[in-house]
């Protein structure tokens, strides 16, 4: 199947680094991935995020 590519190591670290830090748009494209795709693995790995509607983590320590 087209774009089932597996994850890497180095991508399955990023994804737990910035999971929940910044929008999951923002992760998609770093690891050139679809959203949809970072959210099912995301879910896979069951990591969890607050961030809906709210500003990520890093804006806040900007904006101060």
């Amino acid at each position: 199947m087209p774009g089932n590519r597996r994850w890497t190591d180095e991508e399955l670290r990023i994804l737990r680094q910035l999971y929940g830090v910044i929008y999951v748009r923002e992760i998609a494209r770093i690891l050139n991935r679809s959203e949809r795709g970072i959210c099912d693995k995301a879910r896979r790995l069951r990591l969890r995020s607050n961030l809906r509607g709210r500003k990520p983590k890093y804006l806040n320590a900007i904006i101060r």
